[in-house]
């Protein structure tokens, strides 16, 4: 119920949405579910549990009220009913009988069934012909649950499925205890709207996630880019994703487009990529932020796959240590690739973290371990390519696997630098190309500050030009620097 993708909606104890209609005291829970095709259905149970009799089967006298209430139930005339949306369950620790079993399967197909069975399903349903056939192929029996004890194991376990590290018993009592509040009716003077209903935010508060930072602690802040530049190197860096085998690190000096880069990889391998943002905006510093710890990196990226329909969804866990967080995510990239891989044994599953060398700062500076150099050196499932990308003068600080391939991006080429210089000035010449990819060293981000610089200072192409020259190399850090003092002018 808590996946982004399950069918669920909600659950309703000791009632079902539409109380005032006939066959409700038979209910003791009930599923509003989105079908495959879309459609709402409602699966409606009765729960029966005993301690005695546990092996002798379960009788037709047994279960006429309740077989007469789901009738009750099936044939309502109500505005939410449409042809075929419910579906009944008995759910019993103790055997239903066996002709219990095979009459109403027999029954659901239409075919006709012993007189004797028949008479006694009629009897107890007050249904005939097609009425009772409907009706018996809406009907489920799951005769072999388990006892509390088994039930409460189940439950951890499935606790487990869904964060890292041990489930302690706190967790279970909290669901117990949500589903007990709504056995028991509301105290008086409280409103009674919405008791009995419990919906996957009522779960996730009862497992300590009481807002969607809880699942999503280090969502995107990349800035709005304008419009891209293809670049010539996309197939390769494309091939070496698909042959390296499991990391490679992508590095360049800043300003070489090693963002822009992430985000046309994420597009290319989408949907089966998450790009994860390191430098959030320059936020990564804040100490009310975090984007380099296990716990915010790793249960972002498994939830945002889990949103995508490729893996379940990962629960924070104030407790867990770094290798839990680490064997879970690695869990979670397992199921993905395999969700992937059934729909073509081709595809790649793809994790892309931009600016990785930012979260080792990060770590450093709040003496923190951080997930980058954790992982890079965990061995990936089939299928699956992590990606760093970070500065060139920065990879030490990752401390990765010799093994692990290192794929240097290059500046603009002149036929890339043409299209960029071309974006603002249409009827640039030939040689004004070549000394504007001289000048601005080829780095993609000093081209495009000069050109916004151009464009807000109305300046010509000839007067952009000279402010970078003459003859020499203008770098990123000493175009910032020029600009920080250029504002700094206009404020004095």
């Amino acid at each position: 119920m808590i996946h982004p993708k399950s069918p669920v909606r909600c659950i309703t104890v000791e009632c079902s949405l539409e109380p005032e209609a006939p066959g409700e005291t038979v209910i003791d829970m009930t599923e509003l579910v989105t079908n495959s095709e879309g459609k709402e259905e409602t699966h409606i149970y009765q729960l029966k549990h005993t301690t005695k009799r546990l092996n002798k089967p379960m009788p037709f006298s047994e279960l006429s009220r309740t077989l007469k209430g789901f009738a009750l139930r099936f044939n309502r005339k109500s505005p939410r009913k449409t042809a075929g949306d419910s579906k009944f369950w008995i759910v019993t620790n103790r055997p239903v009988a066996r002709e219990i079993h095979d009459g109403a399967r027999v029954l659901g197909r239409g075919v006709t069934a012993p007189n004797t069975i028949t008479k006694k399903f009629e009897q107890a349903t007050g249904l005939s012909g097609r009425s009772l056939s409907a009706l018996c192929k809406a009907l489920n029996f799951s005769d072999q649950e388990g006892n509390y004890l088994l039930q409460e194991q189940e439950l951890r376990a499935e606790l487990g499925r869904y964060s890292a590290g041990t489930v302690d018993r706190s967790a279970i009592l909290e669901i117990s205890g949500l589903v007990a509040d709504q056995v028991m009716p509301p105290k008086k003077g409280h409103r009674t709207h919405g008791h009995g209903i419990i919906t996957r935010e009522h779960v996730l508060k009862a497992l300590g996630v009481t807002s969607p930072d809880s699942l999503f602690p280090a969502p995107a802040a990349m800035e709005i880019l304008p419009e891209e530049i293809v670049r010539e190197q996309y197939p390769a860096i494309t091939t070496a994703i698909r042959e390296c085998g499991g990391h490679l690190i992508i590095h360049a000096e800043g300003g070489v487009g090693k963002s822009v880069v992430a985000r046309h990889l994420e597009r290319e391998f989408a949907p089966n990529a998450v790009l994860y943002d390191c430098f959030g905006g320059g936020s990564y510093l804040q100490p009310s932020r975090p984007r380099h710890r296990p716990c915010d990196a790793l249960l972002q990226v498994s939830n945002e796959f889990a949103i995508g329909g490729f893996c379940q969804i990962t629960l924070p866990k104030s407790n867990a240590d770094n290798s839990e967080l680490l064997r879970r995510f690695l869990d979670r990239l397992k199921e993905a690739c395999e969700i992937v891989r059934l729909k073509d044994p081709d595809s790649l599953l793809v994790v892309l973290f931009d600016a990785a060398d930012n979260a080792e700062m990060a770590a450093e500076q709040f003496s923190d371990a951080c997930f980058a150099r954790l992982l890079i050196r965990e061995v990936l499932p089939a299928g699956c390519r992590v990606v760093w990308l970070c500065r060139t003068e920065r990879i030490y600080m990752l401390n990765p696997p010799s093994s692990v391939i290192q794929l240097p991006l290059v500046g603009f080429s002149l036929t890339e630098t043409a299209s960029h210089l071309k974006s603002r000035f249409p009827d640039a010449a030939a040689d004004e190309i070549e000394e504007f990819q001289r000048l601005t060293g080829c780095n993609p981000r000093v081209q495009a500050n000069c050109l916004n610089f151009s464009k807000s200072s109305k300046i010509t192409i000839r007067e952009m030009l000279d402010s970078l020259g003459p003859g020499r190399v203008t770098t990123l850090d000493e175009q910032i620097g020029t600009q920080i003092a250029a504002a700094i002018a206009r404020l004095t």
